[in-house]
């Protein structure tokens, strides 16, 4: 910080003024970071404030909302739902006002996530299905394959095995696409868990099984 600011002194370029700011931003997005982990909550509040008022000096709208967003996931983390939905919601309209896609489906994945663990499956549901809605939109497929497992887990946890395998394996044929071997390995996963949880031992077993070969296969011991 002290650096950013001793640069911004020395420079009326608007292009490096801007980047200074957001170095200096992303700075006290780290200091806001310390302090959660040690539970000062004020101080946490004060830095993440300036990281805000700095994206918002330099209209840097992605951060603008991830910031807002980041306020709503303190709250909801604190147990503090009704405060959390407000930033949830406050990021939801900005990210519509200024039609940002990413960040209305990250406000409705956030949200979505909230309820789950409030046991609200109805609200979550609605919000992960708008959310993986507007991946597609934006044909944004590592999305939509993220918010399918998320729903599948919602599904799985109320033992509807057919509408959580439906979103599974959508999920894994987007994977399969892209080719992306970590999003397979938590559908499989999922799908493992899913079966365990409905005493489906030897379905389990066979899902388990097959994250097991593709980790041995990229010799990644932690998932091994």
């Amino acid at each position: 910080v002290q650096l950013a600011d001793k640069l911004l002194l020395q420079t009326t370029n608007d292009k490096e003024r801007k980047n200074l700011l957001k170095q200096k931003a992303n700075a006290f997005g780290f200091i806001a970071a310390f302090y959660e982990d040690n539970a000062d909550t004020s101080k946490w509040m004060g830095y993440q404030q300036k990281t805000l008022s700095i994206y918002q000096e330099i209209k840097d709208t992605g951060n603008i909302v991830q910031s807002i967003l980041n306020f709503g996931s303190y709250y909801s983390t604190m147990g503090n739902f009704p405060k959390a939905i407000e930033y949830y919601q406050k990021g939801l309209s900005l990210s519509k006002e200024m039609n940002y896609k990413i960040g209305i489906s990250n406000a409705l994945f956030q949200m979505g996530y909230m309820y789950s663990n409030q046991g609200d499956t109805t609200q979550a549901l609605e919000n992960y299905q708008k959310g993986t809605l507007i991946y597609s939109e934006f044909k944004d497929t590592s999305g939509m394959a993220d918010c399918l497992i998320i729903t599948g887990d919602l599904y799985s946890k109320l033992h509807n095995v057919a509408k959580a395998l439906e979103c599974y394996h959508n999920a894994i044929s987007l994977d399969e696409k892209m080719k992306y071997i970590n999003g397979l390995l938590r559908a499989y996963n999922s799908i493992g868990e899913m079966y365990q949880r409905n005493n489906d031992l030897q379905n389990a077993l066979v899902n388990y099984q097959k994250g097991l070969f593709m980790s041995e296969e990229m010799k990644d011991k932690n998932r091994i």
